[in-house]
């Protein structure tokens, strides 16, 4: 099965069993002896391997491995691939993917880079198709040109005209490439955190300051972990967490290569 037959596949079976179809599609490409996909847990303290069905097994238990001083925390902090030879001779090797959520969009023009982070109420289908109308309108209307209160507001009208009892927080953020300046809306978000020469004029000046030279999702790891903590690590709702690392105008080019930018990546602790 090539990859779009295996994209499509797993678009027809359920979440759960999608994930059964990607991995025997690696399997069977890479010969492979078993795949699992490792998922780490909301609190980034934690992976939980999912084994897939019927044909391809794995010889891990169905249960949460801790992260902290393992061969899979490496692995998540530095997103290199890795390899782990097992003592039958066989090789176990460990690729990292990193997934974004809930909704995260961008466009790069010439001169300007815009972003949008929504996050819809609720974990069910109607939260998601909540979410694709808020996305679409703000699409709509930064197509079309709008200022991003312009496009706060028709994402607002579309989710009042179409999105029956639920809401949709976000936040929209446009920088120009040219300067640097910044432009900002928050809609129902904590307001963002901004460190200028090791101080920050907010709540958690500390942990940010300690974070800084983190890439961005460890820095967002340990946010989390410390917001946890600090609620006896019982969330009474959901917790967001952007973090933006602008490394300034000077860049003339980019890379398209996907992944992980390696030289960006944290050192194993």
């Amino acid at each position: 099965m090539d990859l779009a037959g295996t994209l499509a596949a797993a678009e027809s079976a359920s979440p759960v069993e999608s994930l059964d179809v990607v991995a025997r599609m690696v399997r069977d490409r890479l010969n492979a002896a078993a795949v699992s996909s490792l998922i780490v847990d909301f609190t980034g303290s934690s992976v939980v391997r999912l084994g897939a069905a019927d044909s391809v097994e794995s010889d891990e238990p169905p249960e949460r491995v801790a992260l902290p001083g393992t061969f899979y925390a490496d692995v998540l902090r530095t997103q290199r691939l890795a390899l782990q030879r097992e003592g039958n001779g066989t090789v176990r090797v460990v690729a990292p993917v990193t997934n974004r959520g809930d909704t995260f969009d961008y466009v790069v023009d010439r001169d300007t880079m815009q972003l949008s982070v929504t996050d819809a109420m609720g974990h069910d289908v109607e939260a998601a198709l909540l979410a694709t109308l808020a996305v679409g309108a703000l699409r709509r209307a930064r197509r079309a040109g709008a200022e991003l209160e312009v496009q706060a507001l028709e994402a607002n009208r579309a989710v009042i005209d179409h999105g029956r009892r639920g809401f949709v927080t976000g936040q929209l953020l446009r920088v120009s490439l040219l300067d640097g300046t910044t432009q900002f809306v928050n809609a129902g978000h904590p307001w963002p955190l901004l460190p200028r020469q090791e101080r920050v004029e907010d709540d958690l000046p500390s942990l940010i300051v300690r974070t800084g030279d983190l890439h961005p999702r460890e820095a967002s790891r340990a946010l989390v972990a410390e917001i946890l903590h600090a609620h006896g690590r019982r969330l009474q709702d959901d917790a967001t967490v952007m973090y933006l690392d602008w490394s300034g105008t000077h860049q003339v080019t980019r890379s398209a290569d996907a992944g992980a930018d390696l030289a960006e990546a944290s050192a194993p602790e």
